[in-house]
């Protein structure tokens, strides 16, 4: 009677016929019945597959968990970290339009200014002209001082001239920057 509980508590048992070191082609379960190795090996990796099987899907349940939550975070910290940037973004753009405005008319002034000292370099050789000139004029001829009078006349007409048209070129390049501030 203790054998019989012994061998309830050993699920599997060794037939007694069975030889020392070798290993047994049929076994004998709980109940009493005779069990091959092959079915027992068959019914062990059905329960090393059934475990296997609990143990995938614990795990993904718990990813499913995981990836609830990654888009629960992508949702409340991603999103609004992602306006800011691009509200960021749309102000820096904004501010580089404003800053190639601005350099725009810069470069219209610098142009201007250039022209107009290349004009003071113009008229500085003028004047020196005009000087070189009155060494070699004899100033009591009343006819010579009358020609210099018209040419310094001259002359300083022409400077003027050049300078309102420097102005006038200034004015209308900045008009057509404003009107079309891309081009």
């Amino acid at each position: 009677m203790q054998q019989r509980q012994r061998q309830r508590h050993n699920l599997i048992t060794w037939l007694p016929e069975q030889v020392p070191h070798q290993y047994p082609k049929q076994k004998i379960d709980a109940t009493g019945r005779k069990v091959t190795t092959k079915h027992i090996a068959i019914v062990e990796d059905k329960k090393r597959q059934e475990d296997e099987l609990k143990m995938q899907a614990v795990e993904n349940a718990r990813l499913k968990d995981e990836n609830e939550s990654l888009v629960k975070e992508k949702d409340t910290i991603l999103s609004p970290k992602l306006e800011l940037a691009a509200n960021v973004i749309d102000q820096l753009k904004s501010e580089n339009h404003d800053l190639k405005r601005i350099s725009d008319h810069q470069k219209i002034r610098l142009d201007a200014l250039t022209e107009k000292i290349a004009s003071h370099d113009e008229l500085k050789s003028l004047r020196d002209e005009v000087a070189r000139l009155r060494e070699n004029v004899n100033i009591q001829d009343p006819r010579m001082q009358e020609k210099k009078q018209l040419l310094e006349e001259h002359l300083r007409l022409a400077n003027e001239n050049r300078l309102l048209e420097l102005q006038n070129e200034f004015y209308c390049r900045m008009i057509q920057n404003e009107r079309h501030p891309g081009n």
